[in-house]
């Protein structure tokens, strides 16, 4: 019984095959049916491996006779189906969908499903090259752009490159884009070797203005924690102190401490619950600007005091006045007991 079952089994996938291989020699498209018929045989757990090579061979052909957006949609899904099912194939539809020209599509639909394939089937490897990305990232489709500039760790790509796209990126006119971009850049310099105090300060300068950005989750965005693997000012700031000489990491810290003071009465309770956990992690404060957040009226010690921890910014310590008394009167409980 086994053995007839196995037999017809057989002679339906030879069928199938032999049917999809005359209509490709005859230059016809492949149908919506024999996609169907295709998919039938890569869910099959039983299909052996040289059936699932006819398949892919006649992927192969029926991409360069039909560019139908609907067509390539569904051999999208075969890619995947494929790659799902029988991971150990996964390198040739993956190359496969390297050598098509899936993204040079007119529709950002089917650009953001060929990279969301991409990206499920690559694993560790340079699967897009650097122009291709940059390609992709400055065309129309926003929700291709957010995508890529998410997942850019997962392609290898020189970290300059990385650099420059993200730092461009956070001036996008998308807000989601914006913060897509901030956490790219923490995330590059976490993993990379930057060092170099020049790319600190740039990214620095970019957080300081996004503090002030429209959307609130930006804002928040901005001075994450960094447990959340997001970006946030005190790290860049912490960062910054690092490669301050000595004789101004005071300086440095005290800047960045009052920076981060200036959010604690944003008019989201989101970003002022970051603000105050962001606070929490800085371990070097004069004792002259702590007492300046218990008191609302600005301390003669401090008035016209201010810092500059990089050039053309300038803080002044009276933005801090008050931020732990603010704190503790907040009208939101999480944020009394941050």
């Amino acid at each position: 019984m086994v053995a007839e079952l196995e037999r017809r089994q057989s002679a339906m996938e030879l069928h199938v095959i032999n049917s999809i291989q005359q209509s490709l020699d005859n230059n016809q498209p492949l149908s919506f049916q024999a996609l169907a018929s295709l998919r039938s045989l890569i869910i099959n757990p039983a299909t052996p491996d040289s059936t699932l090579s006819s398949v892919l061979d006649a992927l192969t052909r029926s991409l360069q006779l039909n560019r139908d957006p609907v067509f390539l949609h569904h051999a999208l899904k075969l890619l995947s189906d494929l790659a799902s099912h029988r991971p150990h194939l996964s390198p040739f539809a993956l190359d496969l969908l390297r050598s098509d020209s899936l993204f040079s599509s007119a529709s950002p639909r089917l650009v953001g499903e060929s990279l969301s394939v991409l990206l499920s089937l690559a694993s560790i490897g340079n699967d897009m090259d650097a122009a291709r990305f940059i390609s992709l990232c400055l065309g129309p489709s926003v929700s291709v752009r957010q995508c890529l500039l998410r997942n850019a760790e997962k392609l290898v790509f020189r970290e300059s490159v990385l650099l420059a796209v993200f730092l461009g990126f956070t001036r996008d006119p998308y807000p989601y884009v914006r913060k897509e971009a901030l956490d790219g850049l923490v995330k590059l310099c976490k993993n990379g070797d930057f060092d170099d105090r020049d790319v600190i300060e740039g990214c620095y300068c970019r957080a300081v203005e996004l503090l002030r950005d429209a959307e609130n989750y930006v804002r928040s965005a901005a001075v994450r924690a960094v447990k959340y693997s997001v970006f946030e000012v005190c790290e860049w700031g912490r960062l910054l102190v690092i490669c301050s000489e000595d004789m101004n990491k005071q300086d440095s810290s005290d800047a960045v401490f009052i920076q981060l003071g200036c959010m604690v009465r944003d008019m989201s309770v989101d970003v002022r619950l970051e603000a105050f956990e962001a606070l929490g992690k800085i371990g070097l404060v004069s004792e002259d600007i702590l007492l300046q957040t218990l008191s609302k009226k600005v301390l003669g010690i401090n008035k016209d005091k201010a810092y500059k921890p990089i050039e053309g910014l300038d803080i002044s310590v009276s933005a801090v006045a008050g931020a732990y008394i603010h704190g503790l009167e907040d009208e939101f409980s999480e944020v009394k007991f941050c």
